[in-house]
């Protein structure tokens, strides 16, 4: 896959209500930084919406968790006891739309994590 606007549009279609992080040169936010967290509203082969942001779409990258970081609230979510018991390997296709909605980077359309980092329309959470 290329790394495209449209792709990356596609991409992030699959991720509403999730966070982004905005980059920018153009601004400068409260505390001096130019990163803005916010969430995903809407996309459009126009671009993309954030909260109260229309931002530039090569400025911006998703930014969710990975799967390493799962918490014992979400393993229920899923239906496991904990995270403990939440096996991604054992068949992760069965897994990645209710993960992708809960907020965890998983593979798309044959596009691995490390490439959607490479592309620069995925940070993983470091917290």
């Amino acid at each position: 896959m290329e790394n495209t606007l449209e792709n990356r549009l596609k991409f992030y279609a699959q991720h509403l209500g999730q966070n982004m992080i905005i980059e920018s040169d153009c601004f400068k936010s409260e505390n001096g930084n130019d990163i803005i967290h916010t969430q995903l509203v809407s996309v459009s082969l126009k671009g993309i919406e954030c909260n109260n942001w229309i931002p530039v779409t090569e400025h911006t990258a998703l930014e969710l968790k990975p799967i390493s970081s799962m918490t014992d609230e979400d393993a229920k979510k899923l239906g496991f006891r904990d995270c403990d018991h939440f096996n991604f390997d054992a068949n992760p296709d069965a897994w990645k739309d209710e993960l992708r909605l809960l907020g965890y980077a998983v593979d798309w359309v044959n596009l691995s994590i490390e490439k959607q980092i490479a592309f620069g329309w995925l940070k993983l959470k470091t917290n």
